[in-house]
Parts: structure tokens; C-alpha cells; sequence
């Protein structure tokens, strides 16, 4: 039986990508909508394990909430990149430096590789010899901090800084918004251990 992590980022997950593919069809632009909205929502989908991320930062393990989120963020980004690619530019890879720039473009296939290499590490962990294995997901390793550190600062700077839209920059605040509030409550909490 599913877990209650995965139902609810499955069905996030589901909600968001239909809305992104079918919400399009009352826009102007198809394919531009698809684009925009798909971004939106892997940002959506991302928040709650940056949260868990630098909530329980080496405390404790980052379990199956952020696992599960991650996972189907990455699988939108995945989404994303494939409606950005094929029905934007045409399935050519340099269309895409020529009209975003190098930056922007570089930062967009860098990040699709390090989440995924991220969420892939992440189930390889959890499978032990005998299958599918019940213990927690890894504790914080560079990996980790890594594809958090990249995750983070490339939407931050897609969404917030260099915001298409109002869309764009709401969602972006949601997610630093998700952040900001982990990383106070880490500190107002005491680590394990500690006397009060």
C-alpha cells in the first residue's frame, strides 16, 4: 500500500501537470503555456523538500516526504524541459542558447542533470540486495547539499530575479518562502541531544 508521502506528491503531482498540459488549451499560446506552467509547478513540487532539506539539515534523515517530492519535481522539470525543447525550439539545443543566452540555457540542462542524478542516487540508496529497502534516505551528503544548493538558486534567479510574469514571481516567493521558514525554524529549534 502506497505510502501517505507518496500519495499526496503523486496527487500534487497529477493535479499540477494536468493543469500545466490542459490549462494551455485556453491560452494563446499552447506550447508557450505548457512551458511556463510546467516550471511553475516543479517549483511548487520542489518546495516542500527544500523545506525538509534545511529543516532536519543533519539532524535527521530526509525521508520518504522529501523523497517523494523531489522525485515527481524532477519528473515535471523533466516535462518542462522536454515542451521547452521540442515544442519551443524546435528540438534544437542551440535555439535554446541562442534565445535565452548562455547563462540561463546552460543553468536549465546543468540543473535537469544534477536533480536527476540527485533523485536516482536517492532511490539506489534505498534499494538494498533483497529489494526494496525500508530504511531511510541518505543523510544530507554532498550529493544532496549540492543539487539543493543548485535547485534553489536556479529558481530563485528564474522566478524571483528574472520573474516572465507575476506567476513566475508568486511562485518563486512560495518557494523561498518554504526555505526561509525551514531554515528559522531549524534555528529556533534545538538539535537532538541538547539540553534546554
Amino acid at each position: 500500500m502506497p505510502s501517505l508521502a507518496f500519495s499526496v506528491a503523486f496527487a500534487s503531482f497529477a493535479v499540477l501537470l494536468t493543469a500545466s498540459v490542459f490549462g494551455g488549451l485556453a491560452s494563446d499560446s499552447i506550447d508557450f503555456f505548457r512551458t511556463h506552467a510546467t516550471a511553475w509547478s516543479m517549483t511548487l513540487l520542489a518546495a516542500p523538500p527544500m523545506y525538509v532539506f534545511v529543516h532536519g539539515f543533519r539532524r535527521r534523515p530526509l525521508g520518504p516526504w522529501w523523497l517523494w517530492f523531489w522525485s515527481f519535481g524532477w519528473v515535471t522539470c523533466v516535462v518542462h524541459f522536454y515542451f521547452g525543447l521540442f515544442d519551443l525550439h524546435d528540438g534544437r539545443p542551440l535555439t535554446v542558447f541562442e534565445r535565452q543566452g548562455f547563462g540561463l540555457a546552460f543553468s536549465i540542462f546543468f540543473f535537469l542533470a544534477v536533480w536527476g542524478l540527485d533523485v536516482f542516487a536517492a532511490f539506489g540508496r534505498r534499494l538494498g540486495p533483497s529489494g526494496w529497502a525500508a530504511r531511510a534516505v541518505p543523510e544530507y551528503g554532498w550529493a544532496n547539499t549540492f543539487a539543493f544548493v543548485v535547485g534553489f538558486a536556479t529558481f530563485f534567479i528564474s522566478t524571483v530575479i528574472f520573474r516572465n510574469d507575476l506567476t513566475s514571481l508568486v511562485v518563486g516567493l512560495i518557494m523561498t518562502a518554504a526555505v526561509a521558514g525551514g531554515l528559522v525554524l531549524r534555528l529556533r529549534s534545538a538539535p537532538p541531544g541538547a539540553q534546554a
